[in-house]
């Protein structure tokens, strides 16, 4: 074997590995043990016998009726699938081959001022444009690897299962091409034959993959109608889904600020479709109808950039509350407005869709399971959870116990119905207090049962004064209550305050300390207020 035959073998050996891993990208792989061996085994054999071909005079026939036979062999024996996909795979590097050869021969032929028979039955010369051939055939093909992406070649597949015109347009090309070859084979050397040989061959190969192109395009075309279906299905589904359940159904494009779907079972809102979302939100919602506490909170959480942050962070959903006006009205309406985010797999967009729900009677009956039914304060449950939640996140924070003074006086003496009007004014009472922190800090105001109260203020600044409000509130629960038989009985209040320390860190060690110094209260004659110190319980 000559150096030139060596060349010939090595690249034909990896021409022949290309050509598998380019059709591994379309078809796929039978599972057969050792394969990549057995690949292997069978590019070295290809390789050999088509070196040994070049010694026949008739090569230039021998090599393309070889290459047909081998390679359907390959792909029958490693690739299940419809055979004329397989065929279709070696018609086109069929193709590729006998377009570049015209070329580079006609290239020769100009070159060495010769006929095309001439190179063509002199081994040395075909076996060189081969090598050439090969040289480009090889770079386009790892072009193709590199530079398509493989969702292209299973688009190739799809195309080739599902019709046979792409088969029918290689034959169609194969003709063509012999065709016009013939006369260039019998012809002498002509510039002007050489020239036009040239063109249609470029012409021929540009062809082949305009067809290739335009075959994925369709099946991109066909995967878009049928994704878009498919999304305007579920988009019913869900419209019909959660309108049933909500107030207003919108779905958003995040990426163009353009409002999708709009629709409501109480408001005509089909104006609104088209119209930038930030526009629906900001001029419309926000300050027309938001409660005013809680506009700024509202931009926020409705915003695009909100959205699109939450589905970059790798979140999905988020939900958050607001109270909308009702029409004509001073009262409000609370709605909670859940948004589902997801990505558009055509465009890749980012997609909303929002629903916004009533639940003002959820909210009432979260109200009602939480507060006491006298007062409307925080049942002993509702408060003792809070605070413990409160002492937890902020780690600082006063409780209050308060207990009424001389209360059994008031039921025995006065009447129970004087008994509920004192509870009710102890509780207006302490939420007067402690509104102002209630505000600011979230404080917690609660009845525990009976005459007992309990007021937390978290203290998040350290700036709380805990004498002078203690001292409010035994000064404003002191009052003098009376029947209409004339019995008179005083009230007032016994206090007990203590601070979260190192050594009390729970709701439950606070409430001992804060129950400690209340006892204290009572034990020192009432309508007074202890904080808690170890002295001052002794």
């Amino acid at each position: 074997m000559n150096l030139l035959s060596e060349i010939f073998f090595a690249l034909s050996f990896f021409h022949n590995i290309i050509l598998l891993q380019i059709t591994s990208q379309i078809l796929e792989d039978r599972k057969i043990k050792y394969s990549l061996y057995l690949k292997n085994l069978i590019s070295i054999v290809m390789a050999l016998i088509s070196v040994q071909l070049f010694s026949s005079p008739y090569a230039f026939v021998l090599f393309v009726f070889w290459l047909f036979c081998l390679f359907f062999i390959d792909l029958c024996i490693f690739y299940p699938g419809h055979i004329y996909a397989k065929i279709s795979i070696i018609l086109f590097i069929i193709i590729n081959i006998v377009s570049i050869e015209s070329f580079i021969i006609v290239i020769l032929s100009l070159i060495k001022q010769c006929s095309i028979q001439y190179i063509m039955f002199t081994p040395e010369l075909y076996m060189f444009s081969h090598i050439v051939i090969l040289l480009i055939i090889n770079f386009i093909f790892i072009s193709l690897l590199i530079f398509v992406p493989a969702s292209y070649f299973k688009k190739i597949e799809q195309s080739l299962d599902a019709s046979n015109l792409f088969l029918f347009f290689e034959i169609l090309m194969i003709i063509v091409i012999i065709i016009n070859s013939a006369n260039c084979y019998i012809e002498n050397f002509i510039n002007t034959v050489m020239i036009q040989r040239m063109i249609h061959c470029i012409f021929w190969i540009v062809l082949l993959y305009v067809a290739i192109f335009i075959m994925i395009h369709i099946e991109n075309h066909k995967e878009h109608n049928l994704h878009l279906q498919s999304t305007l299905k579920l988009n019913k589904f869900f419209q019909k889904t959660f309108v049933a359940e909500s107030e207003v159904f919108l779905q958003v494009n995040c990426n163009t600020d353009s409002i999708l779907t709009i629709s409501s079972t109480k408001w005509k809102l089909s104006q609104y479709l088209y119209m930038p979302y930030s526009h629906l939100i900001i001029n419309f919602l926000a300050y027309n109808h938001v409660h005013k506490d809680q506009i700024e909170e509202f931009l926020s959480l409705s915003s695009i950039e909100h959205m699109l942050d939450t589905f970059f962070y790798g979140n999905i959903k988020y939900t958050f509350e607001c109270q909308v006006a009702v029409k004509n009205s001073d009262k409000y309406t609370w709605f909670k407005i859940d948004v589902f985010l997801t990505k558009e797999s055509i465009s890749e967009d980012i997609l909303a869709v929002i629903t916004v729900s009533n639940i003002s009677e959820q909210k009432h009956l979260l109200f009602q399971a939480e507060r006491d039914q006298l007062t409307g304060l925080y049942n002993k449950m509702t408060a003792e959870k809070l605070i413990s939640s409160s002492i937890l996140k902020h780690k600082t924070g006063i409780l209050f116990m308060i207990d009424g003074d001389h209360f059994k006086q008031i039921n025995d003496i006065l009447g129970h119905s004087i008994g509920d009007t004192v509870i009710k004014n102890i509780a207006a009472t302490l939420y007067n207090i402690f509104e102002p922190y209630i505000i600011e800090q979230n404080a917690i105001v609660g009845r525990m049962g009976g005459d007992e109260f309990m007021a937390f203020v978290p203290n998040k600044n350290n700036d709380f004064d805990i004498v002078k409000t203690a001292t409010q509130v035994c000064t404003q629960l002191e009052q003098t209550y009376s029947n209409n038989a004339g019995n008179f009985v005083c009230a007032s209040a016994s206090v007990g305050v203590a601070e979260v320390n190192p050594q009390a860190k729970t709701f439950k060690d606070l409430y001992i300390l804060a129950d400690r110094a209340l006892y204290a209260s009572k034990s020192n004659g009432k309508n007074q207020f202890t904080i808690y110190d170890q002295s001052s319980v002794d």
